[in-house]
């Protein structure tokens, strides 16, 4: 008799898991995210974790991180959110757009969620209407895609009306009010654990 033993690429090319640790909102961490994922993609990893610790960035890298979990979500890989720490502004959105029952926060985690900034923009009145009014666009675009992934499509104006309650001010949270308004799934930080069955076939 012989044994045929197949082991999955996951098994046969790395020793743990990957993931990613955010910190900073930039071309060069998106990139960086964009190709760890893509490993775990070719690994056929279930779950990817990234870890958020900053205090937010700029729309554009925040814009492009959700398109890329997206893009990976579509091709079957499961996102979990941590946050031991703070995570604010982008890096809350970010933590949000977790799979649900995946956003986990650490005992004494911060969340900090507002909207977004529009920075100077030099030039003639229209040109910084056209700047501004993009803003507000982009705005409501992210809200939504946040709204609808964590409340469902019903909901997709969620997130602006909660801060529209809050007259726009800074929207702190400590990690029991983000379980209680589901933007977190649970207390505690996580430790995620493989476990491999092996399949045996006989062949004649």
């Amino acid at each position: 008799m012989n044994w045929n033993i197949t082991a999955p690429n996951f098994v046969e090319k790395i020793n743990s898991p990957k993931s990613f640790y955010l910190t900073e909102f930039s071309a060069g961490a998106t990139k960086a995210l964009n190709d760890r994922i893509n490993e775990a993609i070719e690994l056929g990893q279930p779950i990817f974790s990234i870890s958020i610790e900053t205090p937010g960035g700029n729309v554009s890298s925040l814009t492009a991180i959700l398109s890329i979990l997206s893009s990976a979500r579509n091709k079957g890989l499961q996102i979990a959110t941590i946050c031991a720490g703070e995570a604010c502004s982008a890096g809350a959105l970010v933590f949000c757009f977790g799979d649900n029952g995946l956003r986990f926060m650490g005992e004494h985690a911060t969340l900090m969620v507002h909207g977004f900034q529009a920075g100077q923009y030099p030039g003639r009145a229209t040109e910084q209407k056209e700047y501004f009014d993009r803003v507000v666009k982009q705005e409501t675009e992210v809200f939504e895609v946040i709204s609808t992934h964590m409340k469902g499509a019903k909901k997709k104006h969620w997130l602006k009306s909660e801060l529209g309650k809050r007259k726009d001010i800074d929207w702190y949270l400590n990690a029991t009010e983000a379980i209680e308004c589901g933007v977190a799934s649970h207390i505690g930080l996580p430790t995620f654990s493989l476990k491999l069955t092996p399949e045996i076939s006989i062949e004649l």
